[in-house]
């Protein structure tokens, strides 16, 4: 064990130079190749949840008078719905048809016309009550544009829904509240009607129904992807590792073929 080394150590000495120029050629050859990749910058935005039941609902109300008269949770329904939505092929279809959203792809000459933005480009991170949004592009200016576009349109979303279910529910209280003639059934329904009401005038003017916007998108000027850094210090230490260990078989090599002979 003390000999091999001994052997090992001076091989290293021996080829040093070779080693490491070895490593600095792996090194350069490989960030060199991440330039036949279109650089992607990752836009950030930092939300957090509506906490208005009236507007938001709660985990177990599935867009009844139980999701509007509900409690308030860390994420409720219509948030978890919002989230799930944000991922699905028919957001995505439907947002990437936007005529701000397509001026944006039109700017990439190699994305085709009906190109849709692919969902593992979207994705969160739940810390405390708050919900980080990202979004990965080709640039930096449109990462941010496209990623506060993906926030603003959910909100939309979730205030369409909400406005229909909440008018619906107008509707069929009035006629409730028409027919039945029970004095203590009639004031139950006239304080879900109240509500409902309630309900729809924040929906009329507000935006946020699903996630309010702390903090704007953001991006670092420097591209996400290719880490061209960390691409270089993998390939020239994989680089000295190679090399050393072709070195050393190639010792061994040539000392077992001169005991053969």
């Amino acid at each position: 064990m003390k000999d091999l080394f001994q052997e090992s150590i001076k091989v290293l000495f021996e080829k040093k130079y070779t080693i490491l120029a070895c490593a600095l050629m792996l090194g350069f050859i490989s960030t060199a190749i991440t330039y036949a990749f279109k650089d992607r910058y990752t836009a950030v935005s930092r939300t957090i949840l509506v906490e208005n039941p009236l507007i938001s609902g709660s985990t177990s109300g599935n867009f009844g008078i139980s999701s509007i008269l509900g409690g308030q949770t860390s994420f409720t329904y219509e948030q978890e719905k919002s989230l799930f939505f944000l991922q699905s092929n028919t957001f995505l279809e439907e947002f990437s048809k936007q005529e701000e959203v397509k001026e944006i792809f039109r700017r990439q000459s190699f994305l085709n016309s009906d190109y849709v933005l692919p969902a593992k480009f979207v994705k969160w991170e739940r810390a405390s009550r708050s919900v980080l949004f990202f979004l990965e592009w080709y640039s930096h200016e449109d990462a941010i544009e496209l990623l506060d576009l993906l926030v603003k349109s959910i909100n939309k979303f979730m205030k369409e829904k909400k406005s229909f279910y909440t008018n619906s529910y107008i509707v069929y209280l009035d006629d409730a509240l028409q027919k039945n003639q029970n004095r203590e059934v009639q004031d139950n329904l006239l304080q879900i009607y109240q509500d409902q009401l309630r309900a729809k005038m924040l929906l009329d003017i507000g935006e946020e129904h699903a996630f309010e916007v702390i903090d704007f998108a953001t991006a670092d000027r420097n591209a996400s992807f290719p880490n061209r850094r960390l691409i270089f210090v993998i390939a020239f230490l994989s680089g000295i590792i190679f090399s050393y260990v072709f070195f050393i078989l190639r010792k061994d090599f040539f000392e077992f073929s001169e005991k053969s002979k």
